[in-house]
């Protein structure tokens, strides 16, 4: 994967402030070839943006 293409992965996942904004990324990271560690970051980051998200919903 490109490093740039990777980092507007990364860039995006932390300037989401929606659920479709974030599940549009979601969808971005299925789709796009990368190494497995590449994907296992960005899910993870994903997963945490996510928790992020439902905690300020939640009013935490």
């Amino acid at each position: 994967m490109l490093a740039r293409a990777y980092f507007q992965l990364v860039d995006g996942i932390t300037a989401a402030h929606t659920e479709p904004e974030l599940s549009a990324l979601r969808d971005r990271i299925a789709v796009t070839e990368m190494h497995p560690l590449e994907r296992r970051t960005l899910e993870r980051q994903w997963r945490a943006r996510e928790r992020t998200l439902q905690l300020e919903a939640e009013g935490l």
